[in-house]
């Protein structure tokens, strides 16, 4: 019925630079970050708090987290129904540090399972010289909590990790009550660190492979300095590990891996999956994460850091669909600044309960806002079918990034910042000029047969209408019924199937109402 093309007076074409991310790489981080922060001073957690295992068990939220006052790390609980709203269990800390001399310095970063006698939980223990080594504690209810006695440590050093495994991530127990384990290791304090990986027969019994599993990235990469922090989660088929690269500038951040054996990982071309910032509470620095998978949706905690200088470090939240994919691109490669548009396209497994919008941003200031249908109506293929879009045009020749936003449930708001980065780049210095009041021309040709051409003028922003009248006054199609932006636009109404006749068309923009007549003939 109708064809829209936007005419910006723009003497130049506009490279687009296509971008797609992929897998459970693309997070969304809750705006109100952080969740959960260090204690009041003179706490046992005073200094630093982030988060080492999440599980959802009836209707709420449990995380076993490090926490630390700058002389020791110890393990804490806390509890919460949403995974955003956090109280700490007065019981803290729920795993202290000794009696042993191995564990006399830190009793910390423990990964938890849940059985159906209680909780399982393999930690990092630290003497007061900075070597680590692994032990293993039980609970009936997640509190309290029982040290084995006789098997701690349950991995000592190793070949690769002279200054000793940590930070473990355990699967199990399968069929045969065995366990699978992914540690850091690193021969000296904060140097080569990369991940290794043990199997066991039972909770303490435990076999390390001599060589890690997962080393760091080519030099000049984003990770090619340490690898750490492993969580792996395993679906039947396919094994993914999130975890902590870094630089030798220092700063972390959260790549992706997959592997069909939990030993060969290939790396996902997206990372990082996570980047530092804007929230000053992780500006410089991602520091250890679990994640939870809901069936629907990846939930991700993680801990941050305001400067690399700052042992403070509170404990960040964010989401990511499963299946999400992520496109900016147009149809040619090159936006013409008389037709062409930026399509916007988020794909997702599951939409319900999700909405969408795109921030465009020249020079870090928001310029416009853009929501993401999925109605089947705005390229998105067929309504709720979980391919949210919409198209975009840009309003000057610029270079421009987009920062998505997810809400969920109509009430949490996440964001995804340079999601696209220098998305468009004009090519030339014309600008655009916007028209200096709103008018509507005559169609061209008139009379026709069976289309028209009609050409109209905005000003300012706002919901703009262009409807077809027949000379009874009775609407006989809407060709525009939209918010627009400013700008000079041309519409085309195919009549093929009306009588031919008089017809009135009418633009309808703020107050501005205008009328003009054409003729259809056959």
């Amino acid at each position: 019925m109708k064809h829209l093309s936007i005419l910006f007076l723009l003497a130049t074409a506009i490279v687009v630079a296509s971008v797609s991310a992929f897998g459970q790489t693309a997070w969304f981080k809750y705006v109100g970050n952080p969740v959960m922060s260090c204690g009041p001073s003179g706490t046992w957690d005073n200094n630093m708090v982030y988060p080492n295992r999440v599980i959802f068990q009836d209707t709420i939220y449990l995380m076993w987290y490090t926490g630390g006052d700058g002389a020791h790390s110890r393990t804490g609980l806390a509890i919460s129904s949403d995974g955003i709203h956090w109280t700490k269990s007065a019981q803290n800390p729920v795993l202290d540090v000794g009696p042993g001399a191995w564990d006399a310095g830190a009793a910390y970063e423990g990964y938890v399972v849940k059985v159906d006698s209680g909780y399982k939980m393999w930690y990092t223990g630290g003497d007061r010289s900075g070597n680590w080594k692994l032990g293993y504690a039980s609970s009936p209810d997640g509190i309290v909590w029982t040290k084995a006695a006789t098997a701690n440590p349950v991995i000592g050093t190793g070949s690769w990790y002279a200054k000793g495994p940590h930070n473990p991530s355990v699967l199990g127990p399968d069929s045969l009550g065995g366990y699978k384990m992914w540690f850091q290791g690193n021969p000296l304090a904060h140097a080569d660190v990369q991940i290794g990986y043990a199997t066991a027969t039972d909770e303490t019994t435990w076999t390390a492979m001599s060589d890690p599993v997962f080393s760091f990235g080519n030099q000049g990469s984003w990770d090619d300095d340490k690898v750490m922090h492993p969580k792996v989660l395993y679906d039947g088929h396919l094994y993914e590990m999130w975890y902590g690269g870094e630089k030798s500038d220092g700063i972390t951040e959260i790549g992706y891996a997959t592997s069909m054996d939990g030993l060969s990982w290939a790396r996902s071309s997206a990372n990082p999956g996570m980047e530092p910032g804007p929230a000053a509470f992780d500006l410089a620095d991602l520091y250890a994460l679990d994640v939870f998978f809901d069936g629907r949706m990846y939930h991700m905690w993680y801990g941050g850091r305001v400067n690399l200088q700052a042992l403070i470090q509170n404990v960040g939240y964010a989401v990511s669909p499963k299946g999400m994919s992520i496109s900016f691109s147009t149809g040619d490669g090159v936006v013409n600044s008389t037709e062409d548009t930026v399509q916007i396209t988020v794909r997702v497994d599951d939409p319900s309960g999700l909405q969408f919008s795109a921030k465009i941003l020249s020079g870090g200031t928001p310029v416009d806002t853009l929501e993401l249908f999925d109605d089947g109506a705005h390229g998105d293929s067929l309504a709720s079918d979980g391919v949210f879009a919409n198209s975009w045009i840009p309003l000057t020749a610029d270079v421009y990034s987009v920062d998505l936003m997810l809400t969920l449930h109509d009430t949490l708001r996440f964001e995804m910042k340079n999601a696209a980065v220098n998305l468009v780049t004009a090519v030339g210095n014309a600008g655009f000029i916007a028209p200096q009041g709103y008018h509507l021309s005559h169609n061209f040709p008139n009379p026709f047969n069976p289309s028209t051409r009609i050409g109209f003028g905005l000003r300012v922003s706002g919901h703009v209408s262009l409807k077809v009248f027949d000379v009874l006054g009775r609407e006989v199609t809407t060709l525009v019924n939209e918010e627009m932006r400013p700008g000079s636009y041309e519409v085309t109404w195919d009549a093929a199937g009306f009588p031919s006749g008089v017809y009135f068309y009418q633009l309808q923009a703020g107050n501005f109402v205008e009328t003009k007549k054409l003729v259809l003939t056959r």
